[in-house]
């Protein structure tokens, strides 16, 4: 399994829509910038790391661990773990 580290929006943006191997895009960003994780990236887990904030929007798939924090929004879904904060609005 490959495992690509991202800590700007920039780097997420550039990820393709889809991978040949299953694939894990680790969020470790500055706790001070929040990535929009807005599309699935098909044969990919997004995790979001450490103190991480993220935002999930459309139909997005989002794992929190450590103290990451997430909002997720629309038909997002969001999967916390240890001492993640979650929010859930509209139909996620």
């Amino acid at each position: 399994m490959k495992t690509i580290i991202i800590r700007t929006q920039e780097e997420f943006d550039v990820l393709p829509n889809m991978f040949d191997e299953r694939t894990v895009v680790e969020i470790r960003s500055n706790p001070a910038i929040w990535l929009r994780i807005n599309r699935t990236i098909s044969n990919a887990y997004i995790i979001a790391w450490e103190s991480s904030h993220v935002e999930a929007r459309e139909s997005s798939h989002v794992i929190a661990w450590g103290s990451s924090h997430v909002i997720a929004w629309e038909s997002s879904h969001v999967e916390a773990w240890e001492s993640s904060h979650v929010e859930a609005r509209e139909s996620s």
